[in-house]
């Protein structure tokens, strides 16, 4: 069975490589492109995406809620307002964790906000490791490490 997941990782890199060359993407985008790829299938083994258990769709809504409060709760009640926001209304900050919160991997070299970018999907992001590089024009830049 691990050979044929390695094998099929391995049909999508090279896919990906003649997919990258053929559309004349430069070199530099290429690598990092290639090692976001490698990066996103590393972390995809060792942290499953709940949708890829099938089973878990099977498992009752209010079991789900309370799960997804486990998964995410210790990350969220780190910030003061939402400690004390789960400490006046419980049942929320559940419901918070549930509907919205997700998880998202992010490579280095990637671009996770600009300066002036309006976001359709306005959000608030919690880095639970790594370090960002804060930059701005006309402003110091800061490296900022969890």
């Amino acid at each position: 069975r691990l050979q044929i997941i390695a094998s099929a990782q391995s049909s999508q890199m090279s896919a990906l490589r003649r997919y990258l060359g053929d559309n004349v993407i430069s070199t530099s985008l290429s690598i990092r492109v290639q090692r976001n790829a490698h990066y996103a299938m590393v972390a995809q083994k060792r942290n499953a995406p709940e949708s890829s258990i099938e089973v878990l769709s099977m498992v009752s809504e209010p079991l789900r809620v309370e799960l997804h409060f486990e998964l995410h709760a210790p990350v969220l009640m780190g910030h003061t307002f939402f400690d004390n926001y789960g400490g006046v209304n419980s049942a929320g900050i559940q419901k918070l964790c549930h509907i919205a919160v997700s998880k998202q991997l992010v490579a280095t070299g990637d671009v996770v906000f600009a300066n002036m970018e309006h976001s359709a999907r306005p959000a608030m992001f919690f880095f639970i490791t790594g370090t960002l590089l804060y930059t701005q024009p006309g402003v110091m830049e800061e490296e900022v490490s969890v």
